[in-house]
């Protein structure tokens, strides 16, 4: 009896070109994230209208109100090979699970919480339209000034909590298993480093499922700095959201009564935990 042949059948390298969502926590640079991976990857036209923009939150990430987490999932999976999405995404064990079995990236940066608070306070007191219309802005400016906008940010305000617990909802990604986590802080300090970290997970990402290692994949060490090189330059270019930038510009913009608020809302001792202190 004549045996069988067995055809093999091989995935197409095609197949594996990488694809990943970038996740920031707002406001923490994700514009200069995308900047970066932009010199790699193209925008996905499979996200909000027609856009790479994926969110979990209804209307916009300054709530904690989630829109349908089927809807979210669907045009997550539905990412080109090839392509980013981009985001601000709370965590969901059903997300993990289909970043990890559709092989999608996955992103996740970060910033000081103080940090963070004084770019949305800043944001909401901005008269230029710069970036996206915050809704509700009033809500805030008939607070008072700027500190008093600040507080309010920190606290929460009607249908906006603060930004600790705003940042809760994102927090578990920091140990998700397959997630590249970045700071804004390193981003800003050491963006060589952080564009090589970035070039070298998504070529792993990529390629992680298939079997031996004679595909043809690999960087060589010069070609990846030279890609890097290109991501730095690229992130230096101005953004429709970018203000400042300023690592640990909260010094010149916390008073006692920001200080004592923000400890208050952090019983967990969230700063601490991310490598901060006062």
């Amino acid at each position: 009896m004549t045996e069988p042949i067995l055809l093999r059948q091989y995935v197409p390298l095609e197949a594996y070109k990488p694809r990943v969502y970038l996740n920031g926590f707002p406001k923490a640079g994700l514009h200069m994230l995308e900047q970066m991976v932009k010199v790699m990857l193209a925008p996905s036209t499979t996200g909000t209208n027609g856009s790479p923009w994926l969110g979990t939150y209804k209307w916009h990430s300054w709530v904690k109100e989630w829109q349908k987490l089927d809807q979210y999932l669907w045009r997550m999976s539905c990412l080109e090979r090839g392509t980013y999405m981009m985001g601000h995404s709370g965590y969901h064990k059903k997300i993990r699970r289909l970043l990890d079995y559709a092989n999608i990236g996955h992103i996740f940066l970060y910033r000081d919480l103080r940090d963070v608070a004084v770019s949305q306070a800043h944001h909401i007191m901005d008269e230029n339209g710069n970036g996206w219309a915050h809704e509700h802005k009033d809500l805030y400016r008939m607070l008072g000034g700027f500190d008093e906008a600040l507080l309010a940010v920190i606290k929460g305000l009607g249908p906006y909590p603060g930004v600790v617990a705003r940042w809760e909802e994102y927090a578990p990604w920091c140990e998700a298993e397959g997630t590249l986590v970045i700071t804004y802080e390193q981003m800003r300090s050491e963006p060589e480093r952080t564009a090589g970290a970035i070039i070298l997970y998504l070529l792993k990402r990529a390629t992680r499922l298939l079997e031996g290692n004679n595909f043809g994949v690999e960087m060589a060490p010069e070609d990846v700095r030279k890609l890097a090189a290109r991501m730095v330059e690229a992130a230096g270019k101005p953004s429709g959201t970018f203000r400042k930038g300023v690592v640990g510009g909260w010094r010149e913009e916390f008073k006692p009564q920001h200080i004592e608020e923000f400890k208050r809302s952090d019983p967990d001792g969230w700063l601490e935990r991310l490598g901060h202190s006062w």
